[in-house]
């Protein structure tokens, strides 16, 4: 039987939100307090207009800025470490039913608007796809933006038809948030909103 299986990864898959949670982990507590602080106005026009793409990408600048590809990648790496080590940190039931699903022979895809910095090592371990949004990085290996949208909401649907031919599948199950992830949930034959 051809299956299917989507899963986000923040607070459906995990406890917390990742993208906060790698900030905290990944900068020292003065300037992870003193970026975010700088955030506030970006955060606050956000609030205004809900263009998440330029949230991510003013956020991310503020954070990513003086560090480079080689060296971010390193701390993605470390933080999925520290997942694996903080098994507390995952949803046990959601994990096991995604495990579960992997060795029963589905393909499955985590699909999350966190980036691929970490989410592409986490599923790499697991053996199982990942799509997140991109990161646009200069030939220096400087960060410049996201490389097209930021993957939420709609773009995750976009996102799962461009790598999947939805019509191959008799069964897909998919776990997301309520909200966020209600076009997501809506490609299920089988819906599991957290």
């Amino acid at each position: 039987m051809n299956q299917l299986a989507l899963f986000d990864f923040d607070e459906t898959l995990t406890q917390k939100d990742t993208f906060r949670t790698f900030m905290r982990f990944a900068f020292p507590a003065d300037q992870w307090r003193w970026r975010w602080f700088c955030s506030l106005p970006d955060i606050g026009v956000y609030m205004l207009n809900k263009n998440g793409s330029r949230l991510k990408t003013r956020v991310l600048n503020r954070f990513f800025s003086d560090y480079n590809k080689v060296d971010l990648e390193e701390k993605a790496i470390e933080f999925v470490n520290w997942m694996e080590e903080n098994p507390s940190y995952f949803k046990t039931e959601v994990l096991f039913n995604l495990m579960k699903l992997r060795d029963d022979g589905a393909e499955i895809a985590v699909v999350s608007a966190s980036p691929e910095l970490w989410i592409e090592p986490w599923c790499k371990r697991k053996g199982i796809r990942a799509i997140a949004t991109k990161l646009e990085w200069s030939s220096e290996g400087k960060f410049i933006g996201l490389d097209g949208k930021n993957c939420s909401r709609e773009e995750k649907v976009v996102r799962i038809q461009q790598e999947f031919d939805l019509s191959r599948y008799k069964r897909i199950v998919v776990y997301g948030n309520k909200g966020p992830d209600d076009a997501m949930l809506e490609l299920g034959t089988e819906k599991h909103a957290i």
